[in-house]
């Protein structure tokens, strides 16, 4: 087995396996869709809606925030903030399901 296997392995591990080999490159080199997807697969378990701060992603030189932000202005996420929870919201919107399922992520919510 070559390192680049092994680390592409690795790398894939780390999001429990759902990352379709053939879109590996994509979304390693683009930070916000890696994010994306991450979320995308959480919503299961978040009721189709999980919140930004659900403890996966730790602030590095780009917060977790600007992250969200991007994923806001390509139009995959809305985001509401919850008080009585104190939570940031994520909504998948139609753009962002339909970007989830070309990476083999279904996010079952009502649009």
């Amino acid at each position: 087995m070559s390192n680049t296997k092994t680390e592409k392995t690795n790398w894939t591990n780390s999001f429990d396996g759902f990352i379709i080999e053939s879109k590996f490159n994509e979304i390693f080199n683009d930070p916000t869709l890696a994010r994306f997807i991450a979320y995308a697969q959480l919503a299961d378990n978040w009721d189709g809606k999980p919140h930004v701060g659900c403890g996966i992603f730790k602030d590095g030189p780009v917060s977790r925030e600007d992250f969200v932000a991007n994923m806001k202005t390509r139009g995959w996420i809305t985001t509401a903030w919850d008080d009585t929870r104190n939570a940031n919201w994520i909504t998948f919107t139609e753009s962002g399901v339909k970007v989830a399922a070309e990476y083999g992520v279904v996010i079952e919510v009502t649009i």
